[in-house]
């Protein structure tokens, strides 16, 4: 069985879970070979956030052993990401079919995926869910890391934790909010199974027992292992240490069609929520990461991490999830206007619309997160992003000139006295991002027309967006 969607021949499926299928699939034009990653008919509303989300941070963090995003294909059923069709399989399927790796060929495969997640983390983002089966090769053997759908901004506590069983950090199953260290923990999982074939160890640390590796890369890897998420090392130094040795191309042989290849759309596990613990940032490796990043030069990098974040997060909220792409379709029957008794003239939706968005904008010109209270009620799933987004630029001394919408039409669906169901049509112009001198230190892309159904709910201070969905 296949199915159909514009451009692309849907040609074998790959992997599929609970939720949603990645399949093989050509260019109709070019034969170009492609995965397509869909969520299941009948899906929840937020697997659709999720599966835009992924779409909205492969556009905004890119890395040559990151799993590429080609576009975002709109349907009926919804989103559809066009991906790299990565021909080797998954690390987990090598493993199976070939046995454990050894040294040489755990450096190859290891050290570009921690260096990966070292400028993920560099840019304020956490991958929440590095597995044997997220990390997939290509023909010549090349890793790649996939499934970003779970990733989410340093200190963001939203949202179920979830992990793949047998990587995910014991400090997350408890509670803990993910972060870069549990990236590490997951990364340093992954080498263990790469080594032995076996993951889900009581002990995984008591597995480097008897391995003929460096005492270096044994040393960091116990660290990353560690029971406290502060005591543990940087990506940044992990991928040094599996770098030292010389690495061994991985014969790819064999590759077959794996469920893991669905990217995490199995096998995950969720962690009981709590909110997070400040944790010391303290152990020998950590300093040693940040050692010599004060004065300019560290204030320069930590500016142009908060450009990656904002870029990120323009991308996400002013592009996928404000408006993902989709043709918004009113149901048969429903009416296209406000009731009688309760019309306003398209004219003053327009004025209402505009102006929560010019709100918006002057939280990111001026940095002050304190504004989007005038945009937002609280529980309205785009608050917390811009909240990052807006706290992380203040912090850096920088902010966001120009991230305001162009509203083509606004046209109300549905109103009543206290709300009104909006159908927006906006597109979004370039945007800059300037550091505390106001030089521009970013430009963020404009993009073309979106459209968006937006509630708003009336308050004592005025309108407020309550929700905002495709």
């Amino acid at each position: 069985m296949t199915w159909e969607v514009p451009g692309y021949i849907a040609e074998e499926l790959l992997g599929f879970g609970a939720s949603g299928e990645v399949w093989r699939a050509r260019a109709a034009v070019t034969g170009e070979v492609v995965a397509l990653k869909r969520l299941r008919a009948g899906r929840d509303p937020a697997e659709h956030d999720r599966l835009r989300r992924e779409a909205a941070l492969l556009a905004g963090f890119q890395h040559p052993h990151v799993l590429r995003l080609h576009g975002v294909l709109s349907t009926l059923g919804g989103p559809v990401l066009v991906l790299d069709y990565a021909d080797g399989g998954s690390l987990a399927g090598l493993v199976r079919r070939q046995g454990p790796c050894s040294a040489g060929e755990l450096s190859g495969l290891l050290a570009p995926i921690a260096g990966a997640l070292a400028a993920a983390h560099e840019v304020g983002l956490v991958h929440g869910d590095v597995s044997a089966g997220n990390l997939l090769l290509d023909g010549d053997g090349r890793p790649l890391l996939a499934d970003l759908g779970t990733a989410r901004l340093v200190g963001d506590a939203g949202g179920a934790a979830h992990g793949t069983a047998g990587f995910v950090d014991p400090a997350v199953l408890a509670g803990g909010t993910p972060g870069p260290a549990s990236d590490v923990y997951a990364l340093a999982a992954v080498a263990i199974f790469a080594l032995t074939g076996t993951s889900g160890l009581a002990d995984p640390a008591a597995a480097l027992q008897g391995l003929t590796l460096s005492e270096p890369l044994v040393g960091v890897l116990r660290d990353a292992l560690h029971a406290d998420p502060a005591a543990r090392p940087s990506a940044a130094v992990l991928a040094g240490e599996l770098s030292v040795g010389p690495p061994e191309p991985v014969r790819v042989t064999g590759a077959v069609a794996l469920p893991e290849a669905a990217t995490a759309l199995t096998h995950a596990v969720e962690g009981r929520q709590r909110p997070p613990v400040p944790s010391p940032a303290s152990g020998r490796h950590r300093t040693a990461a940040l050692r010599g990043r004060v004065g300019p030069t560290g204030r320069r990098a930590a500016v142009r991490s908060a450009v990656a974040v904002i870029l990120v997060v323009v991308a996400a909220v002013g592009g996928l999830l404000w408006g993902g792409g989709l043709p918004w379709q009113q149901p048969a029957g429903a009416a296209a206007t406000a009731p009688a008794g309760h019309r306003t003239t398209p004219r003053s939706w327009t004025s209402v619309w505009v102006d929560l968005d010019a709100r918006r904008a002057r939280a990111f010109a001026t940095a002050d997160a304190m504004l989007l209270d005038q945009v937002y009620l609280p529980g309205c799933a785009a608050l917390p992003v811009d909240l990052t987004a807006v706290r992380s630029l203040a912090a850096r001394h920088a902010h966001a000139t120009g991230v305001e919408h162009q509203a083509v039409s606004v046209r109300a669906l549905s109103a009543a006295a206290d709300s009104v169901t909006l159908l927006v049509v906006d597109r979004m112009p370039g945007y800059d991002v300037r550091d505390a001198d106001g030089r521009v230190v970013a430009h963020g892309q404009a993009r073309g027309e979106r459209t968006l159904r937006a509630r708003l709910v009336r308050t004592e201070r005025g309108w407020r967006i309550a929700q905002l969905s495709t």
